[in-house]
């Protein structure tokens, strides 16, 4: 893929609303940045954002995680002259590469999705003279990097013009949803698949109750991940979940965001047995699947009892009227199984024209030389 005018990506933005010759913008690189705030909150309203760009979601990550990471993190912002409204919020990290400034993204292997944070109201050829005319008073952005772009959301990043991307060699699958479990059925899944899931649920049900639920209590929560860490001992090599950093990450997200809905927990027992834990994400339309771990006990080995979880949440999600299941990055043979679509994850590279290019094509050797590798 080429370097990219904006002015194409980004049309649906560009004909929402009239250019205004007199909009003026001040740019700034700025520590301290408050995602919990009320102004990032309303700018995160107004874009096309995903859920990894919440609030909270990004207050967690700069709290806990980037103070381990090398650089020093900043937020590039956009605010709006005449008022002062923020306008673009581009998180990222400094660092070098010899002399070369190198500003890096901030998904921290968490995120799986990363598009700036962008009013989308605003038309974006308007926006991008206004920022050009004002970041001339900060240093030239020698490279940056921001990964994991869905190519659905490549528009996202239309004010930061004359980009490059790369693929990522990988995809980001998601299920749509109809608003009656049954008929989804019928429409998403195979016949076989269907009788398969029908099958692994009855003899499960056998050997006792099974009941899934969502922990909402703070303590429920935290013995839900305990519950979650223990099944997955030994399972996934480098599993984030066995790091104390990142399993204290993920629980907190869990437990702050519980109250709005926004982070949710699931178990699925067999009468008092949990035997599997299941988390994600979630606003009124999209629930996005993160972790799964499920009892590796040789009794329930042959009951597929991922699968079946997953299921229960996509009926759980079905009965709130939310209309999309994301099973986010990554390119399991089972997501198919659910009635998924894809899109293609791509890397974002700005800056440098000459940078930008040695970046994209060192970028894409990587990704031949691991499929040859893996092939």
């Amino acid at each position: 893929m080429e370097a990219v005018s904006f002015t194409e990506i980004g049309a649906e933005q560009t004909q929402a609303a009239a250019p205004a010759r007199d909009f003026r913008v001040t740019v700034a690189d700025e520590t301290g940045f408050d995602f919990r705030g009320a102004e990032y909150r309303d700018l995160y309203q107004r874009a096309k954002a995903s859920l990894f760009q919440h609030p909270l979601w990004l207050g967690a990550v700069f709290e806990q995680l980037i103070p381990r990471r090398d650089g020093t993190a900043c937020v590039r912002t956009v605010r709006r002259l005449s008022d002062g409204r923020l306008c673009l919020a581009w998180p990222m990290i400094k660092r070098r590469i010899g002399p070369v400034p190198f500003m890096d993204g901030v998904d921290c292997d968490v995120s799986d999705y990363n598009p700036i944070i962008v009013d989308a109201s605003l038309d974006v050829s308007t926006l991008q003279d206004a920022i050009r005319r004002d970041r001339s008073r900060l240093p030239p952005l020698g490279l940056a990097r921001i990964r994991r772009i869905r190519a659905d959301q490549a528009s996202a990043l239309a004010p930061l013009e004359g980009i490059r991307f790369s693929p990522m060699g990988y995809h980001a699958h998601e299920a749509p949803l109809s608003p009656d479990f049954s008929s989804w059925r019928k429409e998403a899944l195979s016949a076989s698949f269907v009788k398969t899931l029908d099958q692994l649920r009855r003899r499960l049900a056998k050997r006792g109750e099974l009941s899934f639920r969502e922990e909402r209590d703070p303590a429920a929560i935290r013995a839900a991940f305990a519950q979650m860490r223990e099944f997955r001992k030994g399972r996934f090599e480098g599993d984030p979940l066995l790091n104390p950093l990142y399993f204290d990450f993920y629980q907190r997200v869990a437990v702050a965001g519980a109250p709005e809905g926004f982070a949710r927990t699931f178990v699925l027992s067999l009468d008092s047995r949990p035997i599997s834990v299941i988390f994600g994400l979630s606003d009124a339309e999209r629930f996005m699947f993160l972790m799964i771990a499920f009892d590796p006990a040789p009794e329930l080995k042959n009951f597929s009892v991922g699968l079946l979880t997953i299921e229960s949440l996509i009926e759980d999600c079905i009965a709130r009227r939310q209309s999309v299941f994301d099973l986010t990055i990554g390119d399991e043979p089972y997501k198919q199984r659910f009635g998924t679509r894809h899109q293609p994850m791509l890397a974002a590279w700005v800056g440098n024209p000459a940078l930008t290019a040695a970046a994209d094509a060192a970028f894409r050797g990587v990704i031949a030389w691991r499929k040859r590798k893996a092939g």
